[in-house]
């Protein structure tokens, strides 16, 4: 295995296209605070376009189930304290349902993408990806009545759309480090293998840098389905294609490295040739 030094001839590059091969490789040699920005730049396209499709797809939903609210209802103790026994939709769209069942035994099944069910003793979220039941916890007390939600979403709702998308970017960023970081030593022994000049910290670098190009397909992906362009599936779909494109660019971007060269200890340095003099000469007096 080569030294972890690079060769010092090989070229400096500078990542200002991380949408290319050399652009991702070059993050291999640069420092870590361009590869910050330039994630947090990427990751925070991606969450202003989630922060455009909750604006269109559940906004309307929350906004119209707050007045079918109830004059008195809360969560206390652990368990829903609720007016009537019967079933209410709240609201419900393509996108998301919100629910109040408050019979243990009925089942209201699921209409939309995403369906928030109010159970006795639980908040059910079921979609595409699966079930959960979200007990509450039994020192909250959460109300629910018309009266105390609508001036409080009043006032937080553009601070909790912010929060949202900007939530969204942090854990976006903290998955390319993470992927990143797995994929370190095996791009390491690869650029080895090709003979290309590579540092551990520099091949943490470039897996995570792979994974920037293919955040331009998240966000185009976010707003086609906020458009009623894609289903929730397709839209899967596009986030395993985002992090696809990510190891393709992680397989690839090294090829794109400087190859490692070593100074040969047998190749003596080159000096210049002394002066030839005359031996019959005299010197000037």
């Amino acid at each position: 295995m080569h030294p972890e030094a690079p060769a010092p001839d090989a070229p400096a590059s500078v990542p200002w296209q991380p949408l290319t091969l050399g652009g991702v490789a070059g993050f291999a040699r640069t420092s870590w605070l361009r590869l910050v920005v330039f994630a947090y730049l990427a990751s925070l396209l991606v969450g202003a376009a989630a922060g455009r499709s909750l604006y269109t797809t559940w906004y309307p939903a929350l906004d119209a189930a707050i007045p079918r609210l109830p004059a008195r209802a809360e969560v206390r103790h652990g368990r829903l304290l609720w007016p009537a026994e019967t079933p209410v939709l709240l609201a419900d769209n393509s996108y998301l349902a919100l629910v109040v069942n408050p019979a243990p035994t009925r089942s209201t099944g699921q209409s939309a993408d995403v369906q928030f069910e109010f159970r006795p003793e639980s908040l059910d979220v079921s979609s595409l990806l699966g079930y959960v039941s979200l007990p509450y916890p039994a020192w909250v007390v959460m109300p629910l009545d018309r009266m105390a939600i609508e001036p409080w979403w009043g006032a937080w709702r553009p601070h909790a759309l912010a929060g949202a998308a900007l939530l969204l970017a942090l854990a976006l960023v903290g998955e390319w480090w993470l992927l990143g970081l797995v994929l370190a030593l095996p791009l390491r022994v690869f650029t080895c293998m090709l003979d290309r000049a590579a540092t551990v910290g520099g091949c943490w670098r470039l897996g995570t840098a792979a994974f920037i190009p293919g955040a331009l397909l998240l966000a185009l992906g976010l707003l086609l389905y906020s458009a009623g362009r894609l289903s929730l599936a397709d839209l899967l779909l596009v986030k395993l294609i985002h992090l696809a494109c990510g190891l393709l660019y992680a397989f690839f971007a090294p090829f794109k490295l400087p190859p490692y060269r070593v100074a040969s200890p047998f190749t003596a340095r080159a000096r210049p040739p002394a002066p030839v003099t005359n031996p019959f000469g005299t010197e000037d007096p």
